[in-house]
């Protein structure tokens, strides 16, 4: 979308007065930005950068990130994400890790203070991760790390598509506050100066201090901050808000607060490897489900209860690192094996029930799908958060509730647990509780840092508690 200068000239001479705000207060013009771009181009091909060079940039939440980012792709360079953890190592072990030319660690104040570090010579790039944006890590649900390669044509579909189905000329601003390693909230910055929407960049620490300041806009986050929006007391500030969720499903208990306060939030899916499969939007949202197929998107169920996916073009051309731990579920070609449960119901609209991954085995051999334990539960409770697991004893199924939920509700959840094992097969009884002496957030690790429960950890931390 902005592989060259021209492109982003284009967009920024269209849009010379729309604003991009970083750190709730800092703010310049389209017009400024495309010059602050071409300078920083400059300053990189100043200290050696050349076309196909991968360049690795890590760093916090700032217009400086944006910057360097779509100045690496207008010199006709790769850009390769990191997220923060991995800075524990150094510049030279990473490049050793991921075969990249240049290392930045970007400065929060300016990027003409960011260092560009040389690292290895050569053209690094798989030649067979063709017409490549950008190279992005990502945990997904697994919590060990998988490297992909974006391209510019996935990048290019997948905005308009979004901005299409989305109908985002009704909306003013965009407002990014997950971390700019992930791509998804890089996209949101390129929708955003495509279509000419302002961007407030900010991060956890002040995303509420930015939505009191300058509203919302367009923002899509995970059902956790959509909890933490309650608890704060911010739904009056949404009225004009375009509120999207992925990464894991609503909570009855959040939609019924939005419904009271007059909001509604659209529940989509997808993936990194894919971009956006299903949506719900402002002409068809159903409530349990994930939405329709995207334009040039196709859906299946296959055999197994997974959801198999076919799309045109892929975001992704292809993997280029994992961790040995990572179980590679699909290759980038026709259709997708996605790794997760689910169905489509009557009407079209896909549900996702769980992962593949964290179907249970009893020791009779029957599975079960946690999730949808999880869900009935949630929804019975009205809480927040469960995790069930195999118990102990391996002769019955355990759930896991965080401490703000037994405080305020231990009964009402142990009754609700009795409700949903009348309901359930004698081979899947819920046989133990257990309550957590810690809430379930990122700090502990059992949020990740797209605010997605961590079922590894807490099943590994609580079941043998």
């Amino acid at each position: 979308m902005f592989n060259n200068p021209d492109s982003l000239k284009a967009s920024c001479d269209k849009f010379a007065d729309r604003l991009i705000v970083s750190n709730v207060d800092q703010s310049c013009t389209f017009a400024q930005f495309y010059q602050d771009v071409i300078e920083c181009m400059g300053l990189l091909q100043g200290q050696g950068v050349k076309s196909g060079d991968i360049v690795c940039i890590s760093g916090a939440n700032t217009y400086s990130f944006l910057v360097i980012d779509i100045a690496i792709s207008c010199a006709d360079a790769v850009s390769l994400v990191l997220p923060e953890s991995f800075l524990d190592d150094t510049p030279l072990d990473l490049a050793k890790r991921f075969s990249f030319n240049y290392f930045i660690l970007i400065n929060e104040e300016s990027f003409r203070q960011s260092e560009v570090q040389r690292c290895r010579q050569g053209n690094a790039l798989d030649s067979g991760l063709s017409d490549t944006l950008t190279l992005v890590i990502s945990s997904g649900t697994s919590g060990s790390y998988k490297g992909m390669a974006v391209t510019n044509a996935g990048n290019a579909a997948l905005a308009n598509d979004f901005a299409n189905v989305f109908q985002m000329g009704e909306y003013q601003s965009i407002l990014i506050f997950l971390p700019l390693t992930a791509f998804q909230q890089r996209l949101f910055a390129y929708i955003a100066l495509h279509h000419g929407l302002d961007i407030h960049i900010t991060n956890f620490k002040n995303v509420f201090r930015s939505i009191l300041k300058h509203g919302a806009g367009i923002m899509i986050a995970p059902p956790a901050f959509y909890n933490a929006l309650i608890d704060a007391e911010l739904l009056p500030h949404l009225k004009k808000a375009l509120l999207i969720s992925g990464m894991a499903p609503l909570s009855s208990a959040v939609i019924e607060a939005y419904d009271e306060a007059d909001l509604t939030i659209y529940q989509v899916y997808g993936l990194t490897e894919t971009g956006l499969l299903t949506a719900n939007h402002q002409g068809d949202n159903t409530y349990g489900t994930v939405g329709k197929p995207m334009p040039n998107t196709d859906i299946r169920i296959a055999s197994n209860g997974e959801i198999i996916a076919r799309k045109h073009p892929n975001l992704c051309s292809g993997y280029f690192y994992a961790e040995e731990s990572v179980d590679i579920v699909g290759e980038f070609d026709d259709w997708f094996s996605t790794g997760d449960v689910g169905h489509i119901d009557g009407k079209g609209h896909l549900v996702v029930e769980g992962r593949v991954g964290s179907t249970i085995t009893m020791p009779n051999g029957h599975k079960v799908q946690p999730e949808i334990i999880e869900t009935q539960i949630e929804k019975g409770a009205n809480i927040r958060h469960c995790v069930v697991s195999l118990n102990a004893d391996k002769n019955g199924l355990c759930v896991i509730v965080p401490q703000q939920e037994q405080r305020i509700k231990m009964t009402q959840i142990n009754g609700v647990i009795s409700a949903v094992n009348a309901q359930l097969p004698s081979h899947c009884k819920i046989t133990a509780t257990k309550f957590a002496d810690q809430e379930f957030d990122v700090d502990n690790g059992y949020l990740n840092r797209s605010l997605k429960i961590n079922r590894k950890k807490i099943v590994r931390d609580f079941s043998e508690a």
